[in-house]
């Protein structure tokens, strides 16, 4: 019984403790001007072609692999 009153305290200090120790930054101030943040207020984007082509090739090699296995389950049945 003391033992686990002991680990139930300590997992409630550590998570305590490391909330407060690991608290966020302040984010930084916004741009006054549309134009402070590059060309037309535009800084950057994120190429979403390639991560799109990855998601499809996966989600199609799981597909395949899931209709392979099923394919073969009916077989030895």
């Amino acid at each position: 019984m003391k033992t686990t009153l002991k680990t139930i305290l300590l997992v409630i200090v550590l998570t305590l403790g490391v909330q407060f120790y690991l608290s966020a930054q302040t984010p930084p101030k916004p741009p006054t001007e549309a134009t402070d943040g590059g060309k037309n207020g535009i800084v950057g984007g994120a190429p979403i072609g390639s991560g799109i082509v990855v998601l499809l090739t996966l989600a199609g090699a799981y597909g395949g692999y899931k209709l392979y296995k099923n394919a073969n389950e009916e077989k030895e049945e």
